[in-house]
């Protein structure tokens, strides 16, 4: 099933083991597999040059890493929100800073909304 539809994945980051990238990898083969456009600021972060696999195993995941500018981070993830077509709350989304302002943006822009089965 083809949908032309594009989606946005948004959910917890920081405080998650590998910054929660297999939740969001998972969600986007989900999505990918139902016929959406799928954008995924995990996707986004690797397309970068970052991929948290590579860091040390003591890392601490609370941490914005020194290769992430968080100001670049909220507006290319923002610039995605506005332009899907809806926006996917991964589980957890509620305890996140970033997940609920992009909510928040999806929403003010009439985006629909879909909210993680858990």
């Amino acid at each position: 099933m083809i949908n032309n539809k594009s989606i946005y994945i948004a959910g917890p980051m920081r405080g998650y083991h590998l910054y929660n990238f297999p939740a969001f990898d998972a969600a986007r083969d989900e999505f990918e597999g139902e016929g959406w456009s799928v954008v995924s600021p995990a996707d986004i972060d690797r397309d970068n040059g970052f991929d948290p696999i590579n860091l040390p195993a003591d890392f601490d995941w609370n941490d914005i890493p020194d290769e992430l500018e968080l100001m670049d981070c909220i507006d290319r993830d923002l610039k995605a929100v506005k332009e899907c077509d809806a926006i996917l709350m991964l589980d957890g989304w509620r305890k996140s800073l970033g997940a609920t302002a992009e909510r928040a943006v999806a929403k003010w822009a009439m985006k629909e909304v879909f909210y993680e089965a858990v």
